[in-house]
């Protein structure tokens, strides 16, 4: 009989940092979501009109807001990213799976990343799965047998109690690999998103600046006033 421990695993801290960094990019998307809102209510848009169209600040205006607003919405994307991955299976980690993966053709970045996440998970396999059996490519080999004799006509009573027994153990197992992968790969994608804020918002700061000097052009200095009053003559007589 497992223990308890043994049935529902230890990763539920995976599952917990997980959602805290998913937290975070939520109150981020949230934060990017009204700075932009604020932004288009607050800029001061009608001095483009008084500007010609031949004006360099004319277009000097307009490609900087274009790229205010579109460092804004980067912003955003990659806060969404962190909330829109992909769910690591344990079968992503087998040699069939991988093959299947290359169908479809990841990105670099994509290939980097996961092979980062196996190295992490081959870390720490001893206390993931190292119990059950000695990678993954193994332990999810395993499951399938174990749940194809479960779910034999052919085998026997005692075989199939055996098969369910590892089951649970393999499922254990199995559970915190997964949950180890994807907190990984939350971690992995929420660095990537910083790097890429701290970016996009220097880019906002600079396409703002440009904006706010090109779309108020000094006005120019009122003429002065200048008025000569001739001197009455002085009286006679």
């Amino acid at each position: 009989m497992l223990h308890e421990t043994d049935q529902t695993g230890s990763g539920t801290g995976y599952l917990a940092a997980q959602e805290s960094l998913r937290s975070t990019a939520k109150w981020l998307l949230a934060a990017f979501a009204g700075a932009g809102a604020a932004l288009a209510a607050g800029l001061q848009l009608t001095g483009l009109g008084e500007l010609a169209a031949d004006s360099w600040r004319l277009w000097t205006s307009a490609a900087a807001i274009t790229l205010a607003l579109g460092a804004l919405g980067y912003m955003a994307t990659s806060a969404s990213a962190v909330l829109s991955q992909d769910w690591v299976t344990l079968a992503s980690f087998s040699t069939e799976s991988w093959n299947a993966k290359v169908t479809y053709k990841p990105t670099h970045e994509q290939r980097r990343r996961f092979k980062k996440i196996e190295r992490k998970i081959d870390a720490n396999r001893y206390e993931l799965y190292g119990y059950a059996a000695p990678d993954i490519p193994t332990l999810h080999r395993k499951l399938h047998l174990a749940d194809d004799m479960v779910n034999s006509p052919t085998a026997a009573e005692e075989e199939r109690k055996a098969a369910l027994q590892q089951i649970m153990e393999l499922r254990a197992a199995a559970r915190e690999v997964v949950e180890c992968a994807n907190y990984y790969e939350t971690v992995e994608l929420f660095r990537q998103m910083r790097r890429r804020l701290a970016w996009a918002s220097a880019a906002a700061v600079i396409g703002l600046g440009v904006f706010a000097y090109a779309a108020n052009p000094p006005q120019p200095d009122a003429p002065l006033d200048v008025r000569v009053h001739l001197a009455s003559p002085p009286p006679t007589g």
